[in-house]
């Protein structure tokens, strides 16, 4: 049944929310992003490109899509700063449907970019809407990340090892920036010691109830079973 529904928790707990049911709408057309296929360094511009067809496969051409790019997070050293928005205008997609959204992040803090002793990452967050001359409209919101060490360190090494047997490792790092030029990988191997944790007691050294009463209120209780 359609319509706008609300539920009411007890009264202990006081929960409750609402919402709204309405009649599906089988959507007519997909929007897609497209990320930059050289991943940009801190600091460089970059394109988004949009796509947007119909779900026959038909290319969609003069769709107005407004858009958003925000820069969320600034990670350099463990700490985050809250960023304003980069962009936040519209567009309209060309004769195969793509749009191409030119990014230049021109309020980044300069300071630290290219420090060349700590990673610097930066999440930029885009959200986008097409509308049809119909006045249909489908969104998108994506999520991207720049880092000033662009690169995948892959470590095929499996979970368990025979320490007799010990495998040679083909340890292999691949840029996602042609700019960036890998000269060395510093891996550094660690062994895990577990240390138990002596801090928590298993003996009760005083009860304020007594047994009989905890085991009555909590049967399940497994430290009542001792």
């Amino acid at each position: 049944m359609t319509g706008r529904w609300s539920i009411d928790g007890d009264v202990i707990d006081g929960d409750n929310g609402d919402f709204k049911v309405e009649e599906y709408k089988r959507p007519t057309m997909e929007i897609a992003m497209e990320k930059p296929a050289d991943a940009p360094l801190p600091g460089e511009p970059f394109e988004i490109k949009l796509k947007v067809k119909s779900l026959s496969g038909a290319d969609l051409n003069h769709v107005k899509i407004a858009y958003q790019v925000i820069r969320e997070r600034t990670y350099y050293y463990n700490t985050p700063y809250i960023n304003p928005i980069v962009t936040d205008t519209l567009g309209y997609t060309d004769e195969k449907g793509m749009l191409v959204i030119k990014v230049n992040d021109v309020n980044l803090p300069k300071k630290n970019l290219n420090n060349p002793d700590k990673e610097l990452v930066i999440s930029y967050r885009l959200s986008a809407t097409a509308t049809e001359a119909t006045g249909e409209s489908i969104s998108q919101e994506n999520t991207f990340y720049t880092s000033s060490w662009p690169i995948n360190i892959n470590i095929p090494a499996a979970k368990q090892h025979d320490r007799k047997n010990l495998p040679k490792l083909n340890i292999t790092a691949k840029t996602e920036n042609s700019k960036f030029k890998v000269k060395e990988v510093h891996i550094s191997i660690f062994q895990n010691i577990v240390v138990p944790d002596t801090t928590r007691s298993e003996t009760i050294d005083q009860w304020l109830y007594t047994k009989d009463q905890l085991k009555a209120w909590f049967p399940n209780e497994e430290s009542l079973q001792r």
